[in-house]
């Protein structure tokens, strides 16, 4: 049996008008993942959960939708929020729903949930048919929402008029999508242009309007439907399904689906004229997706159909991590305006001499706005990965020769945010090459969310699946880079030369070490444990290690280990370890300087090197930045991706999680507790 933390949200207190983020809170609680044997129950680690208008009736003290179905009950202060959700079958003790299993289901806002076996959750046996937000978007809840109030109510005949409102929501597009695929002219109505032009161009609606840019709702109605409407498709109450009715030819059906407007202001209840309902014989059905729990089979059979070829879209909005929870519900009723995020940050509060401890940082918090201006090529990503790597010392210094060497590398002066190599999901855009949703790598910064510049640009992700995101930063990443570059460019390593590497347990070390296996050579490497050097020999096909902390002699233990010399030392230390291989270097000896990890927390460990060794020996001392081989990344990119793929090559990195754990993350390097790439996870994948 295991414990584990589960944070999930809740509500303050009752929520009358519209939701704030002050109305929520993430509290965390203790699981256990066990279930009794013989119980139906089971426990999921939850993926995906939906977020929906209806949910914010919930959460009054008292509405009318509380009494009409336990699915829609009285949340009440300090409980649980279920919704429909996806996830994965953690815990088990029946047949019907095994360990691994997917299901969707009534799930909750939070990590995990436990699932009774009423109402019974659908397990997904085609997981490799969609993506598997679609089963809770145009396969799951909206969609057989949308099919029943369609299909089931409103019975569309080819050639009906249909009008859709809120036609960008989770419900509208679907219901257009599937009345124009039965035969119907559709007009829908949105808030944005950006919103009006997807569903013209992507979605195919014969035409859509912009409700706020309309003075006179009942005059734009007429004007896109000369001859009357046949079906409305009702979403939004109020205002809207009073001058839908009065522009309703005989015999004209309403699903009423839902009334967002009356969700947060009672004022704007419609005023309907009966007179136009009696005498045209409207029909106004109101209905809930739960009475039509038995089209579902017929729902998924056609929806899948028109799915699989290219008839029908799904488009989903997604945020990512529990955290995010309220401010998907509050964009709900914002109409996706600007957002403000609390975004929490990392700094130095002081120029840092000497090795870095804790009590150098910080963290501090500021309002940032989800927000950018138009025609901007600026974009704002949530960030999942952030790498941690020791040059960045001298950056926090105040004064170092590297600070001069590079934009990238200039000094962080005492409350400025530390930018570095980083990975996370784009949140806001304006541009089409860096799309909402798209994952990028760039230089973010160590905090939640960063504005990233076109300059340097950054690196879109295209193949998410082929391997673990955080390769992205390490083995495939600008520790990836370093090693192939400082290896091939700088050290050309021939078949069988013999090649020594510092820090070889480090972030790039470790890849120097496979890349020159790989081609041929003769490797050895030092690092500072039992632990290290096992992992080198074992893992990662060192030739032969040693820990440098046991030797009392480096050049006795070099001339040991390398009794015909080094034809290449690839540096990532400098100091007495630069001065040991420089004097055990044969003729036309190779150096790859790549770090002087020793001088960055003590200056007086500056190597005194043999010039005559340098001289007579003819060797190339060879400093590089990554910065100046990116021509190479492509051919860098393939070479490496082959290798992994087949096995050849492994990633080896270290993962601490939570904006709150940099500080320690960056400490450790200079401790030598890391064991390869190092890397901060500050938000779920």
């Amino acid at each position: 049996m295991m414990n584990v933390e589960n944070r999930y949200v809740t509500i303050k207190h009752p929520i009358e008008g519209k939701p704030l983020m002050s109305d929520f809170e993430v509290r965390t609680e203790q699981l256990t993942l066990e279930i009794q044997k013989g119980s139906m129950d089971v426990i999921v680690k939850n993926i995906f959960v939906s977020i929906d208008p209806y949910q914010l009736n919930r959460m009054k003290a008292e509405s009318a939708s509380q009494k009409a179905s336990i699915l829609s009950s009285c949340i009440s202060p300090g409980q649980k929020i279920d919704a429909h959700g996806l996830g994965r079958v953690v815990e088990s003790s029946n047949d019907k729903w095994k360990k691994g299993d997917l299901i969707t289901g009534l799930l909750g806002w939070e990590e995990y949930s436990l699932v009774k076996p009423w109402p019974e959750p659908n397990k997904i046996e085609a997981v490799d048919q969609f993506p598997l937000s679609c089963y809770l978007s145009v396969l799951g809840t909206s969609g057989l929402t949308a099919y029943a109030g369609l299909f089931q109510i409103c019975k569309p005949k080819k050639g009906d008029k249909v009008f859709v409102s809120a036609a960008a929501g989770s419900v509208g597009n679907l219901v257009g999508q599937y009345a124009k695929l039965a035969g119907c002219y559709v007009v829908g109505c949105a808030g944005s242009k950006k919103k009006v032009d997807l569903l013209k161009e992507k979605l195919g609606f014969d035409d859509v309007f912009n409700y706020k840019e309309e003075p006179d709702l009942k005059s734009a109605l007429r004007r896109y439907f000369p001859d009357g409407i046949d079906i409305y498709f009702d979403n939004v109450g109020g205002e809207m399904l009073e001058v839908a009715i009065a522009n309703m030819n005989p015999y004209g059906r309403v699903a009423a689906c839902g009334a967002i407007s009356e969700y947060t202001d009672k004022k704007k209840q419609p005023r309907i004229d009966m007179m136009d309902v009696i005498y045209k014989r409207i029909t106004i059905s109101g209905y809930l997706s739960s009475d039509y729990v038995h089209v579902y089979p017929d729902f998924v059979s056609m929806t899948s159909e028109h799915l699989s070829h290219g008839r029908m879209h799904a488009v989903e909005d997604i945020s990512h991590g529990i955290e995010n929870v309220p401010s998907a519900l509050v964009e709900l009723f914002e109409g996706f305006c600007k957002m403000n995020v609390e975004n929490r940050y990392v700094t130095i509060k002081h120029p840092i001499e000497g090795k870095p401890l804790m009590s150098d940082f910080e963290v501090r918090t500021e309002q940032l706005t989800l927000e950018i201006q138009k025609g901007s090529m600026d974009i704002i990503v949530k960030n999942i990965f952030v790498s941690i790597d020791p040059y960045q010392l001298n950056r926090m210094k105040a004064e170092s020769a590297s600070q001069k060497a590079s934009i990238f590398l200039s000094c962080i002066s005492p409350g400025q945010k530390i930018v570095a190599h980083g990975m996370g999901r784009v949140v806001e855009s304006s541009n089409d090459k860096w799309k909402k949703g798209d994952l990028i790598t760039g230089l973010l910064g160590w905090e939640e969310y960063s504005l990233v510049k076109p300059w340097p640009e950054p690196n879109k992700i295209e193949a998410v699946d082929q391997f673990p995101l955080s390769f992205y930063l390490s083995v495939l990443g600008t520790s990836g880079l370093t090693a192939y570059a400082g290896l091939f460019q700088i050290c050309k390593p021939k078949k069988g030369d013999k090649v020594f590497v510092s820090a070889a347990a480090g972030s790039v070390g470790n890849l120097v070490g496979q890349y020159a296996k790989l081609a041929g050579c003769y490797v050895v490497g030092c690092a500072g444990s039992k632990k290290k050097v096992d992992l080198l020999k074992e893992k990662l096909g060192f030739d032969d290690v040693f820990n440098y902390k046991e030797e009392p002699d480096l050049k006795s233990a070099l001339r040991r280990y390398f009794p015909d010399g080094i034809d290449i030392y690839f540096d990532n230390v400098g100091g007495e370890m630069l001065e040991v291989a420089i004097a055990n270097m044969n003729a036309y000896g190779r150096v790859a300087a790549c770090g002087a990890i020793s001088e960055y927390t003590d200056k007086k460990k500056q190597p005194q090197i043999d010039m005559m060794d340098v001289i007579y020996k003819r060797i190339t001392i060879s400093g590089y930045l990554v910065s100046d081989y990116v021509h190479v990344y492509p051919d860098f990119v393939s070479m490496t991706s082959e290798h992994l793929s087949h096995g050849r090559m492994h990633a080896v990195e270290d993962i601490s999680h939570g904006i709150e754990n940099f500080p320690s993350a960056f400490v450790e390097l200079f401790e030598g507790v890391n064991i390869g790439k190092k890397l901060v996870q500050v938000s779920e994948i």
